[in-house]
């Protein structure tokens, strides 16, 4: 029996496990900053960035990976490709459904299009998919947001329309949640071009 979630749908490899490669569906240990979240007795997701505090020159890396911790055959499939999101959002914004949220008040998103083909995700029992994004926070959109505290849904996604306006996070539903700070006395390491050519001679 498959288990299926309707809404978002994408293209992409997935993560088999094997006898020949074994699978691993934990989030990493370099990422400091963890959030796990169960849904529904049958998928289990994990949602990371690798630290909780960034300076405004920092590069942001996000980890999203989804397991099947069920007895039976998942697919999941909306027709969208990719299926996978993340939205970084001023405190006010609680949910990405509020009004004046979403991608207007996002200081981050991705993705920023979407194809309208999918071959979903399949899931048997024990395995998993795994996505990772990053943000460049000085160079994407119009600059670097605001010193401060921000909070950071990811999941997988299907984007909100007015004709459908009980899409958005399918798995896990509303989004794993975590919180990121920017502070830009934070010090961020730089070098010298002679200092960086001596590391390889």
């Amino acid at each position: 029996m498959k288990k299926h979630f309707a809404t978002v749908a994408c293209i992409a490899a997935l993560m088999l496990s094997s006898s020949a490669m074994a699978q691993t569906c934990d989030v990493p240990e370099e990422y400091e900053n963890q959030v796990v979240v169960v849904e529904s007795d049958t998928l289990v997701v994990g949602f990371a960035t690798d630290k909780e505090v960034y300076s405004q020159l920092h590069t942001v890396y996000f980890y999203l990976v989804v397991q099947n911790i069920g007895s039976d055959e998942c697919y999941m499939n909306w027709s969208i490709d990719p299926q996978n999101a993340v939205f970084v959002l001023p405190t006010d914004c609680d949910s990405v459904y509020k009004p004046d949220c979403y991608v207007s008040a996002s200081v981050f998103f991705y993705p920023d299009y979407v194809y309208f083909a999918s071959s979903g995700t399949t899931l048997q029992p024990g395995e998993c998919r795994i996505w990772e994004n990053e943000w460049d926070i000085d160079v994407w959109g119009e600059g670097p947001p605001p010193d401060g505290i921000y909070k950071v849904f990811g999941g997988m996604f299907h984007p909100i329309y007015e004709m459908f306006p009980d899409e958005g996070f399918r798995v896990p539903r509303g989004g794993a949640r975590l919180t990121i700070e920017i502070d830009s006395t934070v010090p961020v390491e730089r070098g010298t071009w002679g200092r960086i050519k001596s590391m390889y001679r």
